[in-house]
């Protein structure tokens, strides 16, 4: 830490751990809303997909896909959202929508690109008129 004049001053423990937790809170500050439509695109990405295919039911949630719907799902997310998914899912476990959104938004905001990330979420959610989808769910 310096002063006003440039020098440097001593810091106290207390100072310090405020800027340490600060610090941490900024890092995992992700907005919820951003996660509740990039949920809702992800569910109305995969009943398109699967309304496509004959004798596919609607999905209720993630786990109701078969790897090659989930694979066709985050290819098209690839392409509406202009970030790579596929390579960065190869540990995920999660079942759901909103497990598999969170983890995405995890993703951008590990790679520094959040900011671009919730411009093009923003934009297919628009385009995709997902705000009236989430209100029948």
């Amino acid at each position: 830490m310096t002063d006003s004049a440039g020098k440097a001053r001593p810091v106290d423990q207390q100072e310090r751990l405020g800027e340490i937790m600060s610090d941490e809170e900024a890092a995992t500050a992700i907005d919820p809303i951003l996660v509740d439509r990039m949920t809702e695109v992800i569910r109305q990405t995969a009943i398109a997909i699967c309304a496509e295919q004959p004798d596919v039911p609607e999905p209720q949630d993630l786990s109701d896909l078969d790897s090659f719907s989930v694979v066709q799902v985050l290819l098209d997310l690839e392409n509406e959202l202009d970030v790579k998914l596929l390579e960065e899912l190869e540990g995920f476990r999660g079942k759901t929508f909103r497990e598999i959104s969170e983890y995405i938004v995890d993703i951008a905001d590990r790679k520094e690109i959040l900011p671009d990330f919730t411009k093009s979420v923003d934009r297919v959610w628009d385009d995709k008129g997902a705000d009236a989808a989430l209100e029948h769910h």
